[in-house]
């Protein structure tokens, strides 16, 4: 029992010296975000009309409820965007009524803000002879955006 009294600092030492030495290997990238965890920024290879983007890329992907139908402004700020790639943007309402199925349009898209109007397609369906019919009239914007949820994905760098 002496002996461990003795040299327990010394031992402690050897452990801690172990532990840094197994957990900060060469093989980590000092730029990870989770210390421990490989990182590489080009993992997937993103490519335009003019080839491969040798940029680190990020993704954002986000869902809201609009609070408007035309001009809804969405800030993208968050991910400091330098570059905006692509941008996509989807109306979900939960219903099987094919004149009620919203649909999203991209007014624009900044680094910092995307703008999205809804529109309500104005269609019925309709019988004849046994058929069914899609009539459609002049599209309209949604007069319940409430019960919509927009779907954004934005690529960029």
């Amino acid at each position: 029992m002496a002996f461990v009294k003795k040299y327990i600092g010394f031992f402690l030492l050897i452990f801690v010296f172990v532990l840094l030495m197994v957990g900060l290997g060469s093989d980590y990238n000092t730029k990870s975000p989770q210390k421990g965890v490989a990182y590489n920024p080009y993992a997937v290879s993103m490519y335009n009309r003019s080839g491969q983007v040798n940029q680190q890329m990020k993704v954002l992907c986000d869902t809201l409820t609009p609070s408007t139908a035309t001009s809804q402004t969405i800030s993208i700020a968050s991910a400091g965007f330098t570059k905006i790639l692509s941008a996509t943007v989807t109306a979900a309402r939960n219903t099987t009524t094919i004149g009620s199925m919203p649909l999203a349009t991209i007014q624009s898209c900044t680094t910092s803000t995307l703008t999205v109007n809804i529109i309500d397609p104005n269609m019925s369906l309709i019988t004849i002879l046994g058929s069914g019919v899609l009539l459609g009239g002049s599209a309209v914007t949604d007069p319940t955006p409430s019960t919509i949820t927009l779907n954004i994905i934005i690529i960029g760098y």
